[in-house]
């Protein structure tokens, strides 16, 4: 008979006796599959008669699996809630985290911040890390006590040295901008890296961030690739986009355009606005990819829809005739879109379709205070041109009031 065998009769024989923990340990190798064939439903039963008997730490268990569910045991928040109140009361640390979440999130019980903060607090004194992060994140934010930042990074710290990477990475940041603790480059340094060393993908970004820009560090490009490598690896939006651009560029890593196509597509398909845009351009241009203007079109639109003011005004410019069939009410409206970003040159065009009343009714006013925007601010003498034609049409009042109008909006120059 092997010693697995040997453990588990001996948990069996004792769980039967009324041996809490033997109860607990049976529970375990039923839900996790250990010495016994996986079994949710006996794990349920013997967690229930510990939690009965006023084990804590089945207590907290039972809830667990009524909090996630399994099979043949379905989710059952309630039951859940339950649980954890029942062992939260008994001390347990974690399950007065969990109840503190509940609290928080609204999760069966009505959503009570103050109770959050209690429970939190109870759980943050008996250790419990994740309690100490939450904490945190409350006074970070203003929920349940008044915005702290000096709390927040405190709690922060007290997760951190604890080892956890989510309060790291936020002890980092706070360090780098001087939130609740005085500025410290070479502090947010050492927190980022030991977050991003226990796989923490923002952390990782921000590291890749700190090595380009040479905050806290040395500038290495190299080092900088590698971390964003590592974070877009791990699925962070942002770094895939990062990465995608190093690729493009050629910093810190060998110049792939066909790699840069695959990194730009996996932060697009998480609606990475400013991805859809650059993946749109690709497929626009062939560059990595097959040229497909099918395909470009379709990330520009789904860019243009996350408020991408360049996907607009390329989108604009597209219905105009460049690139997709003639729609000059799209024109207009995606135009129009981009202009209230502060697009420049999407002035220009929107303001040519107010001149010639494409898209809607003609309105000169309109057309001037568009076109003559966008010569303010570009300097170009053919758009100049053509607003002092405009300008023809319109009588010296309304022109001094528009002029007037476009210096007090101050336009600003997107670059393309």
């Amino acid at each position: 008979m092997s010693d697995l065998t040997v453990n588990v009769s001996m948990h069996l024989e004792r769980a039967k006796a009324g041996d809490v923990g033997a109860m607990v340990s049976l529970a375990d190798n039923y839900l996790h599959g250990w010495s016994l064939k996986r079994d949710p439903a006996k794990a349920e039963q013997w967690y229930r008669k510990a939690a009965e008997a006023g084990y804590a730490p089945a207590q907290f268990s039972l809830a667990q699996v009524y909090f996630e569910g399994d099979e043949d045991v379905p989710a059952n928040p309630a039951e859940a809630f339950r649980w954890y109140r029942t062992a939260a009361e008994h001390g347990h640390p974690g399950a007065q985290a969990a109840l503190a979440w509940c609290y928080q999130q609204g999760i069966a019980v009505e959503r009570d911040l103050a109770a959050a903060v209690h429970w939190y607090r109870q759980a943050a004194a008996g250790g419990q890390v994740i309690a100490c992060h939450n904490l945190g994140w409350l006074y970070a934010h203003g929920e349940g006590v008044a915005r702290d930042p000096v709390q927040a990074a405190e709690w922060y710290r007290r997760a951190a040295e604890q080892g956890y990477p989510p309060s790291q990475l936020q002890l980092g940041l706070a360090c780098l901008r001087g939130h609740g603790v005085a500025a410290n480059e070479a502090e947010a340094v050492h927190w980022l890296e030991r977050a991003a060393t226990g796989g923490h993908a923002r952390a990782q970004y921000n590291l890749a961030l700190l090595y380009s820009g040479g905050r806290g560090l040395a500038p290495d490009e190299t080092q900088a690739a590698h971390w964003a490598q590592q974070a877009a690896e791990r699925g962070y939006a942002r770094a895939q986009f990062h990465l995608a651009t190093l690729y493009a560029t050629g910093l810190g890593i060998e110049r792939d355009p066909v790699a840069g196509a695959h990194w730009y597509r996996a932060a697009a398909e998480q609606g990475h606005a400013r991805a859809q845009y650059a993946l749109a351009r690709a497929y626009a241009a062939g560059t990595g990819v097959e040229r497909n203007p099918a395909l470009s079109r379709q990330w520009l639109e789904q860019a243009a829809a996350l408020g991408h003011p360049k996907a607009q005004y390329r989108l604009g410019r597209m219905y105009l005739g460049q690139g997709a069939e003639r729609n000059f009410e799209l024109a207009r409206h995606w135009l129009e879109t981009a202009v209230k970003q502060g697009h420049v040159y999407a002035r220009y065009y929107l303001g040519m379709l107010w001149a010639r009343g494409m898209g809607g009714a003609r309105d000169d006013a309109e057309a001037y205070r568009c076109i003559y925007s966008a010569a303010l601010v570009t300097g170009d003498e053919r758009m100049r041109a053509r607003a002092d034609r405009l300008a023809a049409r319109l009588s010296p009042e309304m022109l001094a009031q528009l002029r007037a109008q476009v210096e007090r909006e101050n336009p600003q120059l997107i670059e393309e």
